[in-house]
């Protein structure tokens, strides 16, 4: 665990952003690559001038202690899988407090830089990094207003008292251009750690700063900064918050055998036997957060067989880290809902127009269904896998727990040409279970703004 202090300067015409952040951080051994991990801001300070001039927020760098060491992101050459990809050569010896120093410079299509390795540990001491202007991707691009148009990170490395060459030093510049405009955005970041902790104990989920928060929002919300924060900027820390949720489940239908009489048309529905369906259902949720655990959801879903399944539910969210690196979580959720499910009987011919529930049926034709509504608790857990920074895979499975129960007869009409204009009713007939789905298992994909 290591102790830092992030200095952020902002500038576009002038300055217009400063914050200073005293940072506590989980460092994992160097024996494997990593490139984030627990942050927690302890103290804090900010100078807003006028970040609507530029219409950005700032990410900021209190993750540069992770993303930002070179050595364990196994960044550049460092990669041995794509060591292959980089010119090498040694430009010069030096010595670096008295510790005989190899630089090596190296360079790559997307960028180039210098490494500075002590000859003794073959340990690296400082890397430099520049990337290349015309190779850059759009990494930084909310709602594509900005683009990065360079990127300088130098990176500094110091032998402790027990020998171990630990991270000291970090900084970092980039620079923005507005899309068809001339205004342009420049960031330094400047990181250093002020004291190695032998705590073993990880930051509490609770208390970390996310590595998808924005730093900009997270300090204008303090109490003593709220009057910087203007309204533009709230509402796109409002939209920041905001997860969205596209998922495909399968529900297992049970429907018991049963008789109705739809005397409209005087057709009967006669389930004989009970027959056992899967139906797949799409689901899009939305998710507020409220902090690093807890949100507020909505979700829809619908069946992608046509009529055979609508739900609308709200609920409460948690999320819990399973990993030290922030790549695994497990998700759990508890909604309260409505919906439909129908079991498909057929369509039919009729001859004379009718009117029923004040809907006027006249196309000749429509289709039948068993429909059961319910009023229902939904417990759902799962296991989320972090891909990138604004995408997350899950698998999850839901139980449905019905506290109230209508069926009856819904109807729709067919063959006509206007979607608006299909009549549908439904007619309650009994409070009897008849078709059951008691669970639901499930793939997602979540996004983050």
């Amino acid at each position: 665990m290591v102790l830092t202090k992030n200095m952020l300067i902002g500038i576009a015409s002038k300055p217009i952003y400063k914050a200073e952040t005293l940072t506590k951080a989980d460092k994992f051994s160097y024996a494997k690559k990593n490139s984030d991990g627990n942050v927690q801001i302890q103290e804090h300070k900010i100078d807003v001038i006028d970040l609507d001039s530029v219409e950005l927020r700032i990410y900021g760098g209190v993750h540069n202690v992770h993303h930002g060491d070179y050595v364990m992101a196994r960044s550049g050459p460092l990669n041995l899988n794509k060591l292959n990809n980089y010119t090498l050569k040694i430009k010069d010896t030096l010595e670096y407090n008295g510790h005989p120093v190899i630089q090596l410079n190296f360079t790559h299509k997307k960028s180039k830089g210098e490494l500075y390795i002590d000859a003794n540990s073959f340990a690296v001491i400082r890397s430099i990094r520049e990337l290349n202007p015309k190779e850059i991707k759009e990494d930084f691009n909310l709602f594509k207003i900005y683009e990065r148009q360079f990127g300088k990170t130098i990176t500094s490395y110091e032998m402790d008292p027990d020998g171990k060459w630990r991270l000291k030093f970090i900084y970092h510049k980039t620079g923005f251009k507005r899309k068809n405009n001339s205004k342009s955005f420049y960031l330094n970041t400047t990181y250093f750690a002020t004291q190695n902790l032998p705590e073993a104990i990880l930051i509490p989920q609770k208390e970390r700063f996310s590595y998808n928060a924005i730093l900009s929002d997270f300090l204008l919300n303090k109490n003593e900064n709220q009057d910087s924060f203007s309204k533009k900027l709230r509402f796109i820390s409002f939209l920041g918050k905001l997860k969205f949720s596209y998922g495909l489940g399968v529900h297992p239908f049970q429907i018991e055998s049963h008789q109705f009489h739809f005397n409209a048309t005087e057709n009967y529905i006669n389930q004989e036997t009970t027959l056992s369906e899967l139906i797949f259902v799409y689901h899009n949720k939305i998710v507020y957060t409220l902090n690093n655990q807890f949100g507020i959801s909505a979700n829809l879903a619908t069946s992608l067989k046509k009529k055979r399944y609508e739900s609308y539910a709200v609920g409460l969210d948690f999320k819990y880290d399973l990993s030290k690196r922030n790549r695994v979580h497990f998700n759990s959720s508890l909604g309260l809902g409505f919906r439909k499910i129908r079991a498909f009987h057929g369509t039919f011919s009729f001859d004379q127009a009718f009117e029923l529930n004040r809907k006027k049926f006249d196309s000749g034709e429509l289709s039948l269904y068993t429909e059961e509504r319910n009023l229902f608790l939904q417990p759902t857990i799962g296991i989320h896998f972090k891909v990138k920074r604004i995408i997350h895979l899950g698998v999850e499975a839901s139980y449905f727990i019905p506290f109230t129960s209508t069926n009856g007869i819904f109807s729709q009409e067919e063959k006509e040409f206007w979607f608006w204009n299909r009549a549908a009713s439904f007619q309650k007939l009994t409070n009897k279970n008849l078709i059951r789905n008691d669970f639901m298992l499930g793939a997602t994909l979540t996004l983050r703004l």
